[in-house]
């Protein structure tokens, strides 16, 4: 291990992966304690893995806030790249996750505040870190919650340009959002949707996409809607489901506008004042991660927010109000009934008196026989011309049914036309899949834009089937469907790749 760099002294060797060595060391003039990431010599030649590192060092040395690890110095020392930061003494996220499988609620919620704040700070200066994951989330033994890494991070300038093309995919499958999967010019939204992971992870233990490949993680992302977090934690408060599942809307319009929104949002659901917050966390890294014991009192990261209690409250006064109103209702028409009753007047009996009945008039019989014999020649006249159109309307009735054809032949026409119609197009489908995303053409016309989960219907027999990208080399497949068969097609663009 080397013992000094620049103006710094090696203290210890406390990281390393696939771009870079992280040593704790001492700024000897300044006496603070530094952590110093130094470029693999591997790397020296790799202008793209350079920039990385510059951008990082940039974005990072720009953003001064209490939850994102400050950058120092960058420089360069005989090829040899180094960036100076803040040294956290911690552990992170992800880590911690896999030590305790799902945080307390309110444990989560003063981590997730926290981070809201950092990224709206860099939103607010135009950087959006696209990286958001557990692993670049610390805690410090002190309670302290930093953001790291904005080593691919996307810098817009005034103009509006940026130091990535858009296209290119670069982060974390399992964190990216839909549209950063595919490659599109990113806005503020992607970090909401990262962030919305992350939350999700804390109370669940789990994350909402998960796959044995990043193909399928990829597809799950662009086309699957995430299981309720309810569903494996119960103890999770709707507010906060919601919370969840409005920032992981596939479409950024239906995500919340901003993380500030975000973390009012959180703040209404925690019970823990933001005073308090490093306090309570130590306390829970204490007990957790170092098995310290709590001296006489209940765990103060057990406290309940007014959103814990407020399904239960509403149930229980819901309850009273429809209590009261049935109580209410039944009294009110005891009363009705009562007045009634008292309002009745007392029955009194009646008296018929018999009248002696009148004497009729008798007709004169010579009159009434005169006019019953004109009223009996009348009807039998008219009678007859009724009885006669009747009888025609009836006949071309029937005249006209037996022209028209019966009920069975329509029935056998109909299915006759169906069965031709299943006969005279031999049918089958296609499932496809492609990443990042690809425009999909079927024997050179253009059919769907992945991704997409409907079925391609397709005649039977062979086919030619053409992913197109405008940053990737289109790949071209050969197939044969046969009648009823769904064929699935997955496909990874690449830059360089051949034609196939």
């Amino acid at each position: 291990m080397r013992k000094r760099i620049g103006n710094y002294d090696v203290i210890e060797e406390i990281g390393r992966g696939g771009m870079a060595v992280v040593y704790k060391a001492l700024h000897t003039s300044l006496e603070r304690i530094v952590a110093i990431k130094e470029l693999h010599s591997s790397l020296r030649d790799d202008r793209e893995i350079i920039e990385r590192f510059k951008r990082e060092a940039k974005a990072a040395a720009s953003l001064n806030h209490s939850n994102i690890v400050q950058v120092y110095d960058f420089w360069n020392d005989r090829n040899t790249y180094y960036l100076a930061m803040e040294f956290i003494d911690g552990i992170d996220l992800k880590i911690i996750l896999e030590r305790c499988e799902k945080l307390p609620l309110e444990i989560a919620l003063i981590i997730a505040i926290q981070i809201c704040d950092a990224i709206d700070f860099a939103h607010q200066r135009k950087i959006i870190h696209r990286d958001i994951k557990t692993g670049n989330i610390i805690l410090s033994r002190k309670g302290a919650v930093k953001l790291a890494d904005f080593g691919i991070a996307y810098i817009m300038d005034t103009t509006g340009s940026n130091l990535t093309q858009s296209g290119i995919v670069l982060g974390t499958p399992a964190y990216m959002s839909p549209e950063q999967v595919r490659g599109e010019k990113l806005t503020e939204a992607s970090d909401i949707f990262s962030f919305g992971i992350v939350l999700y992870e804390m109370l669940t233990g789990k994350k909402p996409f998960v796959e044995d490949t990043d193909e399928k993680v990829i597809y799950k992302i662009l086309t699957k809607k995430p299981l309720a977090p309810r569903r494996l934690n119960n103890n999770i408060p709707f507010r906060i489901q919601r919370i969840i599942l409005k920032s992981l809307q596939k479409k950024p319009a239906k995500r919340y506008k901003g993380m500030a929104e975000v973390r009012d949002a959180l703040i209404r659901c925690a019970a823990t004042r933001k005073t308090a917050f490093e306090d309570v966390l130590k306390s829970y890294i204490d007990f957790a991660l170092f098995k310290k014991t709590l001296k006489g009192q209940a765990p103060p990261w057990e406290r309940r927010g007014i959103s814990f209690y407020l399904p239960r409250t509403a149930k229980i006064a819901a309850a009273g109000i429809l209590g009261l109103l049935l109580v209410s209702i039944f009294l009110y028409t005891r009363m009705i009934e009562v007045k009634q009753k008292g309002a009745e007047p007392p029955i009194e009996k009646k008296t018929e008196v018999i009248q002696p009945p009148k004497e009729e008039r008798r007709p004169n019989t010579a009159v009434v026989s005169e006019t019953e014999k004109k009223a009996d020649a009348q009807p039998q006249q008219t009678n007859k011309a009724v009885q006669k159109e009747e009888a025609e309307k009836k006949e071309e009735i029937s005249a006209e049914k037996k022209d028209e054809p019966s009920v069975i032949d329509k029935l056998k026409e109909m299915a006759g036309n169906v069965i031709e119609q299943k006969e005279a197009v031999p049918s089958g489908g296609l499932r496809v899949m492609a990443y990042p995303w690809a425009k999909v053409y079927v024997d050179g016309e253009y059919v769907e834009t992945t991704p997409t989960s409907k079925v391609i219907k397709v005649p039977a027999g062979e086919h030619k089937i053409t992913f197109s990208h405008p940053n990737f080399p289109s790949v071209t497949r050969t197939v044969v469907i046969k009648e009823n068969e769904v064929r699935k097609i997955v496909v990874k663009l690449e830059q360089g790749q051949e034609k196939k």
